[in-house]
């Protein structure tokens, strides 16, 4: 399986609560804003609130932009940003890739409903539905308008899929989208995701599956970068090796699913572990996965552990974007030669042109991706 994808991957976009723009981003990795307190939440939740996109300036007819949720409008916003410079003409054979979580309102599943009639409706079934709809699921109709829209609008008509459902849509839309380009379905695949709508009811999913001591602040974020076929260029980046895989809670000790993942990966990579220059993951939702990811990452690294970064400690729970936002930055610290580390406010030089990218989500999803530049 070594050596099937060379994907290119470029310009990378960000939105968040750290900024709207690459430098800024970068800049507040140092120093992450605190969080604010969520309006209306008794529990005291707290949040890191993105900015509002201005969609006048993309030419974005007022009546479209009301009617798209928040989520939706930063995807666009994100999305035409990653093709602002793109003037070739090949947005007809482009592909659209997206991780678009609730860009309505959550639906319960039938699991959920089955739960409260077995309960035999002594607890309320609101509160019930609240706390049992998983926190990245939703409408798939008004998903896939709403990227269409964003097609749309970016005059995109190539291959399209909406990845909905928890935490890995992010992860799933990279990786398809590159498969996509690497298998000639599209010339080239805008890839982007988003995290979820940071509403009251949030709170209450995220106590479903966040353990103590794993709760973070909910977070906005949106992330997107643009997918092509590699050239002879040594100095891009590109999509070298990924491992998705599942893995039923609670993992055990030893790893779990990621040792055999981050093998995997770095097999297809053509990479070693000592190759390896930055470890950037999403944050860990149960103690478990916590202690598994620790025990792999000592397994694979055990004199010296490349710097690591836990994204969401500084973007705030973000679900589906998680992936992708890793991946920018994963593009723009190979850009510049430096990364960031856990709880050090000072860059460290990159000293290996590769990035490790580990994502997990609620249910014991999870994934692992290689991105740097070509070796000679």
């Amino acid at each position: 399986m070594a050596g099937v994808l060379r994907v290119a991957l470029r310009n990378p976009a960000i939105r968040s609560a750290l900024g709207d723009h690459a430098d800024a981003v970068w800049a507040a990795l140092a120093s992450p804003p605190a969080p604010e307190a969520m309006p209306g939440v008794v529990d005291g939740m707290r949040a890191l609130y993105a900015g509002e996109p201005q969609l006048a300036e993309l030419g974005i007819d007022r009546k479209l932009a009301r009617t798209m949720e928040k989520q939706a409008r930063m995807m666009l916003a994100t999305a035409a940003t990653s093709l602002a410079d793109e003037s070739d003409g090949r947005g007809s054979e482009r592909g659209l890739y997206l991780g678009l979580p609730t860009v309505d309102e959550p639906i319960p599943g039938m699991v959920a409903l089955e739960n409260w009639h077995a309960d035999r409706g002594r607890e309320p079934i609101g509160a019930h539905l609240q706390r049992e709809t998983p926190p990245f699921s939703g409408l798939s109709m008004l998903n896939s308008s709403a990227a269409a829209h964003i097609a749309a609008t970016l005059r995109m008509t190539g291959s399209l899929a909406v990845y909905s459902p928890f935490a890995d849509a992010g992860l799933n839309a990279l990786v398809d989208g590159a498969c996509a380009v690497a298998d000639g379905e599209c010339t080239d695949a805008l890839i982007g995701a988003v995290s979820p709508k940071i509403d009251p009811m949030l709170p209450l999913q995220y106590q479903r599956w966040s353990e103590p001591g794993m709760t973070l602040a909910a977070g906005e974020a949106c992330a997107s970068l643009l997918a092509s076929p590699a050239g002879d260029d040594a100095d891009e980046a590109r999509l070298l090796g990924y491992a998705r895989g599942y893995a039923s809670l609670p993992w055990n000790g030893d790893g779990g699913p990621l040792p055999a993942l981050i093998a995997q990966a770095l097999s297809m990579a053509e990479r070693h572990a000592g190759q390896v220059g930055w470890i950037v993951h999403s944050a860990p939702w149960r103690d478990c996965q916590r202690r598994a990811l620790d025990a792999a990452l000592t397994a694979c690294w055990p004199t010296a552990l490349p710097p690591r970064l836990d994204i969401e400690r500084s973007f705030g729970r973000i679900g589906p974007a998680a992936t992708t936002l890793a991946a920018s930055l994963a593009l723009h610290a190979l850009q510049r030669g430096e990364c960031h580390a856990d709880n050090e406010s000072q860059r460290r030089v990159l000293t290996q042109p590769t990035v490790l990218v580990i994502a997990m989500a609620p249910h014991g999803q999870c994934g692992v991706i290689v991105i740097g530049k070509e070796q000679a």
